[in-house]
């Protein structure tokens, strides 16, 4: 009896010890676990500073596109309050004419591990459409590779494209100036005095052919 009394009470004892070291492991996994959350927590409440109080539009997109987020300098820049916007897809807001869309981009994004980038335009919420330039890099899963979602930042370039549109015309307004003059008018490269170009007039008045011109 007191062998069986033994034998019951030590392993009642082992059981009580396996049972404790058991606790302590949960206990520790689950340190792990919260631990790992407050981190993430952390990290994206860094992100989420940041872009809501970044100039530039920052947005994250599900795989198929869908917007999950889009930060508050979409006001400023698109006139939509980011609640506006959320849940929908940025196809619904592109101008038909533009050879490159945001579904272009994020199309990219879905095949390839580097950034794009591209410029195209967006309706802003009082109807009229802003020049925009978007970057962007998809957000994969670290273990499995798989596509989790876009990431991509916007910002405005209207004025840039305004400077680049009064430059074409300026170029426009001096070629017509110096093609139509009915003198004869040439330019030439300051390093070599060869002719880069000559205006008609040039060409009937000396006799030589543009080409020949050039040749000099």
């Amino acid at each position: 009896d007191d062998i069986n009394g033994r034998l019951t009470t030590e392993a009642s004892t082992a059981a009580a010890v396996i049972f404790l070291i058991a606790i302590i492991l949960i206990a520790r996994r689950q340190t792990k676990r919260e631990k790992e959350l407050i981190e993430v927590a952390e990290s994206e409440a860094r992100y989420r500073l940041l872009a809501d109080n970044a100039t530039d539009v920052i947005a994250r997109h599900a795989p198929d596109g869908r917007i999950l987020y889009i930060s508050p300098a979409l006001y400023a820049i698109l006139g939509y309050q980011p609640r506006q916007i959320q849940g929908h897809y940025p196809s619904e807001f592109f101008h038909d004419d533009d050879p490159t869309t945001m579904d272009d981009i994020l199309e990219v994004l879905r095949t390839n591990n580097g950034v794009s980038r591209a410029e195209h335009r967006l309706r802003h919420a009082k109807g009229h459409y802003v020049w925009l330039e978007t970057a962007g890099r998809a957000v994969r899963d670290p273990d499995w590779n798989k596509l989790t979602e876009l990431v991509t930042v916007s910002r405005d370039i209207g004025d840039r494209k305004k400077a680049e549109g009064a430059l074409r015309a300026s170029e426009e307004d001096y070629r017509m100036l110096f093609q139509g003059n009915p003198l004869p008018m040439w330019a030439f490269d300051v390093d070599t005095y060869r002719f880069v170009a000559v205006n008609d007039a040039a060409v009937s008045h000396y006799g030589y052919s543009r080409d020949e011109f050039l040749a000099m």
